[in-house]
């Protein structure tokens, strides 16, 4: 991303109240360093309850939270903010490499984008692109994929350019997922929690093929395997 692509995000979010929910004082106050360059209003919150009071109190536009945390952990705050509120915030979630095992649990509680600690200036820059464009600028609810593939995750649906391509269950399950995150790699063992919970003899035979069929009905490939790692959107 240039220089001139960091500058109109820095033009949005310098405009956006952030609300940044973080139980360890040292990761806090480096992510922090970071946070400052993006945003000029930030509130800090220590953990989940703290987080909730902070929310109401302040009323943020954005919310980063770290996951697991004492008192209340960041995926029950995140359901305690939308039992108190209707409000369609963008919310996204920290994790350590550790906790990938959170990711599903945070895709049902309606995160906008999970990021993995360490945080990486990369990624971080182009969640906050994507959810700027998504949010604040183009038609909420929008995944933009790539320049010719977007999701709507609240309609479950999947556009080329401007036509609908008409997906299967478990397609539409498989972008449930990765549309959480389109900038990270999915296990199979992610994919087939998701996809195949109740099913007991599926196997990664059951993700070729379904990829397979996916592929097969797209102008353009969209998803990639990358050996012995995941899945991943051809961006």
């Amino acid at each position: 991303m240039n220089t001139a692509d960091i500058e109109k995000i820095k033009k949005n979010t310098k405009k956006l109240k952030l609300l940044y929910v973080e139980d360890n004082e040292q990761t806090r106050e480096s992510t922090l360093l970071l946070f400052q360059r993006f945003f000029d209003d930030i509130i800090t919150a220590s953990d989940g309850k703290d987080g909730f009071a902070k929310f109401k109190k302040y009323q943020p536009n954005l919310i980063f939270t770290d996951i697991n945390m004492p008192n209340m952990n960041g995926l029950q705050m995140i359901d305690a903010i939308h039992n108190y509120s209707n409000t369609d915030l963008p919310i996204v979630v920290f994790s350590a490499h550790d906790e990938s095992r959170y990711l599903l649990d945070a895709i049902k509680s309606g995160v906008d984008g999970y990021l993995v600690k360490p945080v990486n200036l990369e990624l971080f820059i182009e969640e906050l692109y994507r959810i700027i464009n998504n949010k604040y600028k183009i038609q909420k609810n929008l995944i933009q994929i790539n320049s010719d593939y977007r999701w709507d995750k609240r309609a479950k649906k999947l556009y080329y350019q401007d036509k609908e391509i008409v997906l299967s269950k478990n397609e539409i399950a498989l972008f449930e997922l990765m549309g959480s995150n389109i900038n990270i790699i999915y296990s199979d063992e992610l994919i087939l929690e998701q996809i195949w919970l109740d099913s007991f003899d599926a196997n990664k035979s059951n993700i070729r093929n379904l990829l397979k069929r996916l592929n097969s009905k797209l102008p353009t490939k969209l998803i990639k395997n990358i050996y012995n790692v995941g899945y991943s959107f051809i961006l």
